[in-house]
């Protein structure tokens, strides 16, 4: 009884379907704020099978070079912030909707920030820091569960992915202010990978085929016979 109770768990685990998953990437190198990142990612190839779920990962780095006045007739302390507000666009409307439309003036992303250490300053002195870095990188997998269609394409394809960056730098601290200015460089990347069940000959791998289903029926029927007659 032990054996044949064996066999029909190998026979049910054999039916069912592993999760499967395709991958695309792009990055960018680092290069000055403003307009003006993008790359493509592949669509899901709706011949390979049923799209069950989708994970978009955007991510992006800043590198800035701070330097910091004492403009002032007085010694003073100042510290020094560089800021780079990233928003993210897509060729699927859908999707750019979701995103803001890669406005990051009223729709940032992302916001990534570097800053100097407060320091005292004499009159007329000046410091240059860097370069300093931020990054980030966010997962859009729960909000894509909706938008399932809109990535699946029989043969495949290719969606943009486009960012924005607006820069900008202030100094804090100091009774009578100082001056700030920085060399600001970013860059955006994004991975989207696809999670399906796999189509064999027309079926789907979570749910057998019918003549499939027959065989494993009559195999463990053959079992079940079998092992009755050797309990006789």
């Amino acid at each position: 009884m032990l054996k044949t109770s064996a066999a029909v768990a190998l026979a049910l685990a054999a039916m069912t379907a592993q999760a499967n998953t395709v991958s695309y990437d792009f990055a960018n190198a680092l290069a000055a704020s403003g307009p003006g990142q993008s790359g493509t990612l592949g669509l899901f190839d709706s011949n390979l099978g049923s799209l069950t779920g989708i994970d978009l990962r955007l991510d992006g780095s800043m590198a800035t070079t701070l330097t910091v006045t004492n403009d002032t007739p007085k010694a003073d302390m100042f510290k020094a912030i560089a800021k780079v507000a990233l928003g993210f666009g897509s060729t699927i409307a859908d999707l750019n909707a979701l995103l803001g439309a890669g406005d990051p003036a009223n729709h940032a992303m992302f916001n990534l920030t570097a800053m100097t250490a407060p320091q005292l300053y004499a009159a007329g002195a000046s410091a240059t820091f860097g370069p300093l870095i931020d990054t980030f990188a966010d997962d859009l997998n729960t909000s894509l569960s909706a938008l399932l269609a809109d990535f699946s394409a029989a043969g495949g394809g290719q969606f943009g992915i486009s960012c924005n960056a607006l820069g900008s730098v202030s100094v804090a601290g100091g009774a009578r202010g100082g001056k700030g200015t920085a060399k600001t460089t970013a860059t955006c990347g994004a991975t989207i990978t696809y999670t399906y069940t796999a189509t064999v000959n027309g079926f789907d791998a979570a749910a057998p085929e019918p003549g499939s289903l027959a065989l494993v029926g009559a195999a463990l029927t053959g079992i079940a016979l079998v092992a009755g007659r050797r309990q006789a």
